[in-house]
């Protein structure tokens, strides 16, 4: 499995909540109900983070979309086109984050560390955009 960071960026209001939602189980088959909660622990006024962390099969092809829920349960979909993300295949951890555009970047954690004298772990870091076109 591979562990996946969504970050959003988004100023939302008390009550409101934002989530994920997508064509997989994980993400609730596009119902609103069976989606993902996005967590605020990070949120502030000058950074409105919300972020949830989902398992995803290496190599897995998804489409998603936020929501943004008010306290009185009416939801807000985000604007076409949907998102689309594939989970790497060569590491067991990535975030993606939002760029302006509505488009997304995501990251895959490698370096090497030396553990210590004689022992070393080769791990690398890489920054891959899933943008068609940048206009």
């Amino acid at each position: 499995m591979v562990a996946v960071t969504f970050n959003e960026f988004v100023t939302t209001l008390y009550g409101q909540t934002i989530k994920i939602v997508g064509d997989i189980d994980a993400l609730g088959n596009w119902n609103p109900d069976q989606g993902i909660v996005l967590s605020a622990s990070e949120y502030t006024p000058n950074n409105p983070l919300w972020s949830v962390t989902v398992n995803l099969q290496p190599g897995q092809v998804i489409e998603y979309k936020y929501i943004n829920v008010a306290a009185d349960s009416t939801i807000t979909w985000e604007g076409d086109p949907n998102h689309t993300f594939t989970a790497p295949a060569s590491c067991a951890t990535a975030i993606t984050n939002p760029l302006k555009g509505g488009l997304h970047a995501y990251i895959q954690a490698f370096t090497k560390l030396r553990l210590y004298p004689g022992l070393s772990q080769n791990v690398r870091f890489e920054l891959a955009l899933d943008i068609a076109v940048l206009k």
